[in-house]
């Protein structure tokens, strides 16, 4: 019987057309394959249709139509398929990918001999190889993407017009990773707000040696009880002391005292303990570790990282980057551990090769980590790839993490020296001093550039009973807090951990969330916490789709769509039961339908809020207090949902001045204009929201407006920043493929690049500040793809 390799050795005479989806892979694989025919579909050529639910209630088959502008390319690829003996579909090698070689096949209907080839670095070895060894789609993974796709057409299409008719407001929207990713940030901000905030005080003392080496020391101890110095002694999630019989919190007075008497103590080493500290490398990245470190690391939102490393993908650089793997293949362990001997010689080499494999049962993406591609015989260092802007810098951390993976663990040596003090003022007071020091940075070396520790903190040499002399003491007062907001990196964990979502979904739904205004970044931090409208949405699943506003309903779903992908369980079974089982999404659907009042579904609760006098809701024009038959009175646009208090509402309430008392508060003179002369001024109070003008406040006629970018507030944002916005829209360069300009701007559903037609959305309005030409094309073919 004829092997797939030796039909594919017969076919490789043959005209053959390769279908890829981006236009840049396609340029590269025709670097590599010259004498074949490369077109890209540019995305899906099929979708489900955006005005109607396009699923079929009795047989659960989608309804796909063909998606916008892409009968041309479709008649571009019959063309070619016309004048071919052979067609080789080389879309992505996920469910995504898959999903669209199998669109390509229905739609063309080729008659020619046709294959499925996968890869996961464009080069040469990596196309070659996969042209030697073909394969059919796997319906088994294209059903289970259309078991995704038409579980969030379901929920969406049902739940969402659920939240316009209840919430009076169009537009708002519920998804299957959306809304608990959403429920995670809301219920962070609910625990915070319960959170009782307490302070403590802290005693410590310079002391120094007989060699007059100076060091700090805490008071851990006196009087036989331990001392309240940390976090560690209270409820993280509730703020109370644990163990509070035993334990001692300074007031403020006996801080100051302790303070003094410590000044004429005598100090004692009474105990030292020293030990060896070893951190072996973290795994190379996979897709959700990948936007983690680049949030926290760079700054860079999940959206801005997988389109940079999408980039970096299709031409060439990196592995693919969608991936739940940690492995690396022989060859690329090869070449990270050569890297490392040539960057930093043996003494940091492992001696023998590490891998790593998965832990997370559902992980489906049969991939490696995300490393740099292998290019004449190496892995290219970051300085002579020729790239520049945000991709050399994604690509040089992923070298890093690659290469770290073959060094040597981080060596560090900890040491905790126990002083005793007494005097005739003080029984006994225990002191504790904590010191760090690196005695070999191992893998740490190759994140240099990066602070990735903590500084060192080195004690000096000392020796049990060896007698300190003080050099000063002092008494500081300090505050517990709340579990920090969660930040887009820190999200990403918590939704990996718990099972919400996929590492192709991590992104998008981050960006949904904040375009949308369910979520917004806090100023001057990476965190981000809910909106009152986010709440809104948040406390009426929860209220009324309890079962699928559980975290553990997306994960089980997850698992069930991995079934179906491993041909174990039937997809029109898990549909139907889902949809019109008992208790299932329809039923669900119409008993909130018939039982649900509005007014009723738009009362928002918190756990600071104690009153019977008024009611915190969300209307068509943001968070307000209802007072009954009283006027409501409006929240102030640039509240955050942790800002609610008793104290501050009663305020806002007793605000009695008058329009024209007011109106310092309406007009914030920021500075004079260099560009256009004129003061620039801020109002928190537009029709719209928070706005700058140029120009002036008697004479708005001629003025120039620009809103403040929703998710932002004005403090965000330097002189030089809104100058900038003033200036907007602006080209900024123009596309490579088609020479037309890419112009960018900012409008009412957030920042934007714009070439021939096609926008795409900035996931954050301050990209759009020091955003490159390069970012713009990345932006703009990440969309075409999606299309």
């Amino acid at each position: 019987m004829e092997s797939e390799k030796d039909k594919m050795n017969k076919n490789s005479k043959l005209k053959t057309l390769i279908i890829v989806e981006s236009p840049t892979k396609a340029k590269v694989i025709s670097s590599i394959l010259p004498d074949c025919t490369i077109i890209a579909s540019e995305g899906h050529i099929r979708d489900l249709p955006n005005d109607e639910l396009g699923v079929n209630l009795q047989t659960f088959e989608p309804e796909y139509f063909i998606v916008d502008n892409k009968n041309s390319i479709i008649e571009k690829m019959k063309k070619a398929l016309n004048d071919s003996e052979y067609l080789v579909l080389a879309t992505d090698s996920d469910r995504e990918g898959e999903s669209i070689a199998w669109h390509l096949k229905e739609v063309l209907k080729p008659t020619i001999p046709t294959k499925r080839i996968v890869f996961h670095e464009i080069t040469k070895k990596a196309i070659l190889n996969a042209m030697d060894n073909p394969r059919d789609v796997n319906m088994n993974m294209v059903n289970a993407q259309k078991a995704r796709r038409v579980l969030d057409r379901l929920f969406g299409y049902m739940i969402s017009p659920i939240l316009w008719s209840k919430l009076s407001l169009r537009n708002l929207s519920a998804g299957r990773v959306q809304s608990p990713a959403l429920k995670l940030v809301v219920d962070r901000e609910l625990e915070r707000m319960k959170y009782k905030v307490t302070s403590y005080n802290v005693v410590q003392a310079i002391l120094s040696n007989s060699s007059k080496s100076s060091f700090s020391s805490s008071v851990e101890s006196y009087n036989g009880k331990r001392v309240v110095t940390g976090k560690d002694f209270f409820d993280e999630t509730t703020g109370d002391l644990k163990n509070a019989d035993d334990v001692i919190v300074l007031t403020p007075e006996n801080a100051k005292q302790l303070a003094l008497d410590l000044q004429t103590a005598e100090y004692k080493v009474v105990d030292i303990k020293q030990k060896e500290v070893r951190r072996s490398s973290p795994p190379p990245y996979i897709t959700s570790t990948l936007q983690q470190d680049a949030n926290t690391k760079l700054h860079y939102t999940p959206h801005i990282t997988m389109s940079v490393a999408q980039s970096l993908y299709e031409k060439g650089w990196i592995t693919y980057m969608r991936t739940d793997s940690p492995y690396i293949s022989e060859e690329g362990i090869q070449y990270a551990r050569k890297a490392v001997e040539q960057l930093y010689g043996k003494d940091y080499l492992l001696p023998t090769a590490r891998n790593f494999v998965s832990k997370d049962k559902n992980a489906q993406e049969a991939h490696e980590a995300i490393r740099p591609s292998i290019k004449n015989d190496m892995f290219v260092h970051p300085d002579d790839t020729g790239l520049t802007g945000r991709e050399k810098t994604l690509y040089s951390l992923i070298y890093a993490r690659c290469i770290a993976t073959q060094m040597k663990d981080a060596v560090k040596m900890s040491g905790t020296v126990v002083i005793e003090a007494t005097s005739e003022k003080i029984e006994k007071a225990v002191l504790v001093s904590r010191g760090m020091e690196m005695r070999f940075k191992g893998y740490l070396k190759a994140f240099e550039k990066y602070k990735t520790e903590d500084e060192e903190n080195v004690l000096p040499s000392l020796k049990t009973g060896e007698l300190l002399k003080c050099i000063s003491t002092s008494a500081k007062e300090a505050q517990t807090s709340p579990k920090n907001r969660y930040t887009e990196a820190s999200l990403i964990k918590k939704m990996e951990e718990i099972g919400i979502g996929r590492p192709s979904t991590y992104a998008s739904t981050l960006t949904a969330l904040i375009t949308k205004r369910y979520v917004v970044r806090i100023p001057r931090s990476l965190q981000i916490a809910p909106t009152f409208l986010g709440v809104e949405i948040t406390q009426f699943l929860d209220k009324y789709f309890e079962e699928y506003s559980q975290y553990s309903f997306t994960s089980d779903m997850e698992s069930e769509l991995d079934k179906i992908s491993e041909h174990n369980e039937n997809t029109y079974n898990y549909l139907s039961s889902f949809y019109a089982g008992k208790g299932g999404l329809k039923e669900t659907v119409e008993a909130v339908n018939k039982s649900v009042k509005a007014q009723e579904a738009k009362i928002l609760k918190f756990p600071t809020i104690k009153t019977d006098n008024y009611e915190i809701c969300y209307g068509r024009f943001g968070a307000y207090i209802q007072l009954g038959n009283k006027k409501n009175k409006s929240i102030p646009k640039d509240w955050l949902v942790g800002d609610l208090s008793n104290e501050k509402i009663d305020a806002l309430l007793n605000d009695t001045r008058t329009l024209e008392e007011k109106l310092d508060d309406k007009y914030v003179k920021l500075y004079v204009s260099p560009t256009y002369g004129y003061p620039v001024y801020y109002s928190a109070n537009g029709k719209y929201g928070p706005f700058w003008f140029v120009g002036s406040t008697a004479n708005k006629k001629d003025a120039k407006f620009c809103a403040v970018p929703r998710g932002t507030v004005y403090t965000d944002w330097s002189n030089e920043d809104v100058e900038y916005l003033f200036s907007l829209p602006r080209v900024i360069g123009k596309h490579p493929e088609n020479n037309e300009d890419i112009q960018i701007g900012i409008g009412r559903y957030g920042a934007f690049v714009r070439n021939a037609g096609v926008y795409a959305s900035l996931s954050h309005p301050k990209d759009i500040i020091n955003i490159t030409i390069d970012d713009a094309i990345a932006l703009i073919e990440a969309k075409k793809k999606k299309k």
